[in-house]
């Protein structure tokens, strides 16, 4: 890799228009600030193409999703029974669909895989990137960026939306794969959170470009991965459910946090297929002196399935939380449980015990089961005695300020967010 005094190369690989927005702020930001000779933004959505070309000053988009489409119908006609190896040019697809193969329980779309492998080798072999940008680090084709990337030696910088408005930008991966370097080494005062510059504003999807996407949505023979990210015959539930809000208050209330169904973090590191599942483990690890508060995702509500509902409203114990923020959620419990959702670090920032039940990038500093046959067992003496190591904790979440998180939400309007994360990409540049 060149040094950042000569003409370097970035890719960067993002999704709908939210994230051409943004990188196109920190293209136009790093154009400012080091020697470039070429951006590239690649996506497979329309709407990000669409933006990128709005919104970015320096650099060119590369919309996959045109000529995947295209390969992989060819590819499906040309072999249609035995599919030769050198194909897939030396990567690895079991490990580029494990995602998909743990959602579905077998590998689907592999003619799709064969063409995204394709467009993107392509890419790396005519612009000879000297760095990459990855939005996020679990889905088929982020995989094959990474993999990509990891063949020519190209370095990397992981992208995703993070807690408390914050953005992360790590070279290791964020989801559960990331890691915070020297976590319990780092001796650096705690850095407490100014929720006064944290900014509230955010920048909303333009119907034009939602509607692109949500068009493109419809077509069934559309790869998966370039789908919108609105789930299809969905369907919400009206029922009313009982309210213990206002009942019981001399009860210990248990949060759990539920996720969308289809995330990588759940499908990929949890060891459950469903919530319903979930919720029944943690009513059995319940005493009769606690109440569990179960929270949808605000993106996936009344869509969980009718047996989770129906658990539910069949448990004196329980009961559906709805309209409550994060905040007063987060006010009212005296432990939470999740998979490996952001609203865990939420809790451990206001001192709240965290029980994790799959693998995240915090779980060293919180309670887990040790596997499906002991999870009853776990989480009963932890719902007993929820003290954690508080000392720990401080020191986790000043390392992880430290290394990975940048003040600024990736929606927010303006380009602070844009340029600490910039900032970051620079240093990982200048890292050997």
């Amino acid at each position: 890799m060149p040094e950042c005094n000569s003409k370097l190369k970035i890719l960067i690989y993002g999704y709908y228009d939210d994230f051409s927005h943004f990188f196109a702020k920190v293209s136009n930001d790093l154009s400012n600030r080091i020697p470039l000779n070429k951006i590239v933004f690649s996506t497979g959505f329309i709407s990000g193409a669409l933006a990128w070309n709005k919104y970015s000053s320096f650099g060119v988009c590369r919309f996959l999703g045109l000529r995947v489409l295209i390969l992989s119908i060819l590819f499906r006609f040309r072999y249609p029974r035995n599919i030769p190896l050198s194909l897939f040019r030396g990567y690895r697809p079991k490990w580029l669909l494990e995602y998909e193969y743990r959602r579905v329980g077998k590998y689907t779309d592999i003619y799709g895989l064969l063409a995204k492998i394709s467009v993107v080798d392509d890419i790396f072999s005519e612009l000879k990137p000297d760095h990459i940008i990855i939005s996020g680090d679990a889905r088929v084709t982020a995989r094959i960026f990474m993999a990509a990337a990891k063949r020519r030696g190209c370095t990397v910088s992981f992208f995703e939306q993070g807690p408390w408005g914050t953005t992360f930008c790590d070279k290791k991966g964020v989801n559960a794969f990331l890691s915070t370097p020297g976590i319990l080494e780092n001796n650096r005062n705690d850095i407490r959170i100014d929720e006064s510059i944290i900014r509230q504003h955010k920048e909303g999807r333009g119907k034009v470009f939602r509607s692109m996407d949500y068009l493109v949505s419809l077509f069934p023979f559309w790869p998966e991965e370039y789908k919108s990210r609105i789930p299809l015959g969905r369907v919400s539930f009206s029922r009313k459910y009982k309210n213990l809000e206002k009942e019981k208050k001399d009860r210990r209330e248990i949060l759990f946090a539920m996720q969308v169904p289809d995330d990588a973090n759940f499908v990929l590191h949890s060891d459950f297929f469903d919530f319903e599942s979930i919720v029944r483990v943690i009513l059995c690890a319940m005493s009769d002196d606690m109440v569990l508060a179960v929270r949808e995702h605000p993106k996936y509500s009344g869509a969980y399935g009718k047996g989770l509902y129906k658990l539910i409203d069949s448990s004196s114990n329980a009961y559906l939380q709805k309209d409550l923020t994060a905040d007063e959620a987060l006010s009212r419990c005296h432990v939470v449980i999740t998979i490996n959702s952001m609203m865990g670090l939420e809790a451990l920032q206001r001192r709240i015990p965290v029980f994790i039940l799959g693998r995240s990038y915090y779980q060293s500093i919180c309670y887990g089961g040790g596997g499906l046959d002991r999870i009853v067992c776990e989480l009963s003496r932890f719902l007993r005695d929820p003290e954690m190591d508080w000392n720990m904790v401080s020191k986790f979440l000043s390392s992880l300020f430290l290394n990975s998180l940048l003040i600024g939400h990736f929606r927010d309007v303006g380009s602070y967010a844009a340029h600490n994360f910039s900032s970051k990409v620079i240093e990982h540049l200048r890292i050997r």
